[in-house]
Parts: C-alpha cells; sequence; structure tokens
C-alpha cells in the first residue's frame, strides 16, 4: 500500500523571507533605507517618492502615506525642503482622505516633533493646527496595542525583509506578539528572549 505524504503548507501569513527580498520593490525599500542609514538622504528620497507613487497607483494608500513620510524626512535631512513640505502634505492629505484619524493622530505627534528638530516651528505650528483640525471631534481608539500582553513584546527595531523602521504605535497588530510592518506589509513577530 502506498502512503501519501502529508500536505506541507507554509501558513500564508508569514512570508519566506528569501522570496519576500526578490520583489523589486523590497529590494528598492531595503535600499534606500540603507541609504538614509550612511546619510545619502536624496538618492533615499527619491527611492521613497518613487515608491510611494507606486502604492499610490495600486491603491495602497496607507503604505504610500507612510513611504511620502519617510520621502519627505530624507529631503528634509538633505536639504530639499521644498520637496519635503509637498511630500509631507501628501501623507497627510492621504491619511486624512481615508479617515485614517487614530494614525494621522500618532504619526502627527511624531512629525511636529521632527519639524521642530529641522528648525521649521512655522511649519510644525501649521501642520499640527492641520491636523487637530481634522482630528477634533472624531471617535478613535487611542491605545495603540490590542492588548495588555503586547506592551511586553519587544520587536526588532528595523522590520527584517524590508529595513523600515518599526514603530509599534503606527502598525497594524495581529495579535499581542505580531504587527505588520507599515512598509512592505510582511508580519513581523516580537522577539524571543
Amino acid at each position: 500500500m502506498m502512503r501519501r505524504r502529508p500536505f506541507n503548507r507554509r501558513p500564508l501569513w508569514r512570508p519566506n523571507r528569501r522570496v519576500a527580498l526578490q520583489s523589486p520593490a523590497r529590494r528598492m525599500l531595503f535600499r534606500a533605507n540603507r541609504l538614509m542609514d550612511n546619510g545619502a538622504f536624496l538618492e533615499a528620497g527619491e527611492i521613497f517618492e518613487k515608491l510611494a507613487n507606486g502604492s499610490l497607483q495600486r491603491h495602497l494608500m496607507l503604505r504610500s502615506a507612510h513611504l511620502f513620510f519617510d520621502a519627505s524626512r530624507a529631503y528634509f535631512h538633505g536639504g530639499e525642503e521644498e520637496n519635503g513640505e509637498i511630500l509631507l502634505r501628501k501623507g497627510i492629505d492621504i491619511l486624512i482622505e481615508t479617515g485614517q484619524w487614530h494614525l494621522l493622530h500618532r504619526i502627527g505627534k511624531r512629525i511636529v516633533s521632527e519639524l521642530n528638530e529641522f528648525g521649521k516651528a512655522n511649519l510644525a505650528k501649521e501642520i499640527e493646527n492641520l491636523i487637530s483640525e481634522n482630528v477634533s471631534g472624531k471617535t478613535f481608539n487611542k491605545t495603540s496595542t490590542p492588548h495588555e500582553a503586547s506592551q511586553k513584546a519587544r520587536f526588532p527595531s528595523k522590520c527584517p525583509y524590508c529595513g523600515g523602521t518599526v514603530r509599534t504605535d503606527e502598525v497594524e497588530w495581529i495579535d499581542p506578539t505580531s504587527i505588520i510592518c507599515a512598509y512592505c506589509g510582511s508580519t513581523i513577530h516580537a522577539e524571543t528572549n
């Protein structure tokens, strides 16, 4: 009698890292994050902007907003403040259009803080007012995690699949020990001690 081998399928929510890194967009994202780490801000900004526009064309609105914010940050670091402001406003407009009030609230605090660090106090105040106008009166869950146990979970500071910065208060949570990368959509699991 012939025995059948059991069907061994990898779970759909855990991408194969080798396959994930073969994607041209993920390679570009990984490269842009490395360039940012190495101080090549304008080159990184161009890549982030290209990825953001591509995500926008594919209607990946939240991903494009995050990429516009990173492109903006790169341009501000590189001294191209006009481009930085334009892309910053594009990202904010996306969050407003999609009604992502909780993200606008959380990311807005970080944006205002970073603008003040860049010495752009007037722009920081303008963006703060824009965000507060849109967020005021809206109801949203102000907690950043789905469960108290997740407060103890430790995640890597960078996504292992694309190199994007992991900010646990700006991502979608799957469960108390798993989040979705805001840039590439990969599942990131909490580090085990």
